[in-house]
């Protein structure tokens, strides 16, 4: 691997890790809703996003769904937790979404 691909590797692990210290000082330390950080945030993300989005696929309702319950629904249910569980599990907890994902989506193909 070399230096450079390490370097935004490590860079990415790092703003992730700083993305949930600062997740947990915002809705534990501040006192900002969960939910009303989690719709700011995915508003944010929404608006710097909105030029790679258009034009839009059809049907947009089906984008406008999935964007919400994936990004704002996830993340609203990350920040309720965070307000009470420590940064380090709250990361581990959302780090074996992937692993419970597969073994869901194996029983679903199974059944």
């Amino acid at each position: 691997m070399s230096l450079r691909d390490f370097s935004l590797m490590f860079f990415v692990c790092f703003v992730w890790a700083a993305h949930t210290v600062i997740s947990k000082i915002v809705v534990s330390g501040m006192e900002i809703p969960p939910l009303f950080y989690a719709a700011i945030r995915f508003g944010i993300v929404a608006v710097v996003a909105l030029p790679w989005l258009l034009p839009a696929p059809r049907p947009t309702w089906r984008m406008l769904l999935v964007g919400f319950l994936m990004g704002g629904g996830g993340f609203a249910l990350f920040f309720l937790g965070i307000k009470t569980a420590s940064p380090s599990s709250a990361a581990v907890v959302s780090q074996l979404g992937l692993p419970i994902t597969t073994l869901l989506s194996v029983a679903m193909l199974v059944l």
